[in-house]
């Protein structure tokens, strides 16, 4: 046999492949629950081996997702099938306006050492391990801490021992009471001591009765016009209580004027209506002879 006819040696591979910064370590427990699915498992330690990092949730598109784990767009559709309907994973649009989304795997234990997810170079997170660390390093602060407390004691409060010792601490001002907003509201706009104010709602009340229409409540509301009425807008109370019963008195304005709140808007309105019908009314009665009133109340 000639030496052409005999077959090469395999040319072998990169031993590198095997191990490597980017493989995904797999049990074989895990396999088993989702059934054998292969491309299921690897994504789900993939995505909870970056959750480990991000405890809020990996953000991720699915083109990131295909990256990580070299899985077909076919497969990765059928693997986040399977886990999300199992309730394992979950995901959430970050925003609106992109297509990254949040993943976050759900487990229903923590994991002990036989459990534990598997680190990125193959070996196991001992938690245990972690947790007695984690105890130690307490116990030092505390230890520590008691030791400070020990040899420098804090000093004693100024004038709270009685024994006169002079010291830098001072005593801390006291902090008044944050005042009441509401409290001191309902005080400003308490009206019902006002006899200004209830004389005038009652007096309007009284004569929306009087026309045959139903008693009016007299509310804060009708005290709080009222009092602006006298306060804010420099009304004399003698020129509104007269003005209530001509506005009373009109056809057209008692129909109108039902509220206090309403009285207090139209009232330029009415004043002026009826200082125009108070001079029409003097004209007349001085052509008639007749001496006009001279306690009219028309400015």
């Amino acid at each position: 046999m000639s030496a052409q006819s005999v077959a090469s040696p395999a040319a072998g591979f990169d031993p590198a492949l095997l191990i490597g910064g980017d493989f995904v370590l797999v049990r074989t427990a895990l396999l088993d629950a989702l059934g054998g699915d292969l491309a299921a498992a690897v994504l789900l330690q993939r995505i909870a081996w970056r959750c480990e990092r991000a405890p809020e949730g990996w953000r991720a598109t699915r083109e990131e997702l295909r990256a990580e784990t070299h899985l077909s767009e076919w497969q990765l559709r059928k693997a986040l099938k399977v886990l999300t309907d199992r309730g394992w994973l979950t995901s959430r649009r970050a925003s609106r306006y992109d297509s990254v989304q949040v993943w976050q795997v759900h487990t229903t234990k923590r994991a002990t050492s036989a459990n534990a997810p598997h680190s990125r170079d193959g070996g196991f997170l001992n938690v245990e391990s972690e947790e007695s660390s984690i105890s130690d390093i307490e116990e030092s602060s505390m230890s520590s801490l008691e030791d400070v407390e020990t040899s420098s004691p804090l000093p004693p409060f100024a004038g709270g021992s009685g024994d006169g010792a002079q010291t830098n601490c001072e005593k801390p001002e006291t902090i008044a009471p944050r005042d009441n907003t509401r409290q001191r509201r309902s005080q400003a706009y308490d009206t019902t001591q006002r006899p200004d104010v209830n004389g005038l709602c009652q007096h309007l009340a009284e004569r929306i009765v009087a026309n045959g229409s139903r008693q009016p409540e007299i509310t804060y509301a009708w005290r709080k016009e009222a009092r602006n009425l006298l306060d804010l807008d420099k009304v004399d109370p003698e020129e509104a209580h007269r003005l209530i019963d001509w506005c009373q008195r009109d056809h057209f304005w008692r129909s109108v004027i039902v509220t206090m709140g309403k009285f207090r808007e139209k009232y330029d309105t009415i004043r002026l209506k009826a200082s125009s019908e108070e001079a029409t009314r003097r004209q007349d009665e001085i052509r008639a002879g007749i001496r006009p009133n001279p306690h009219s109340w028309i400015r």
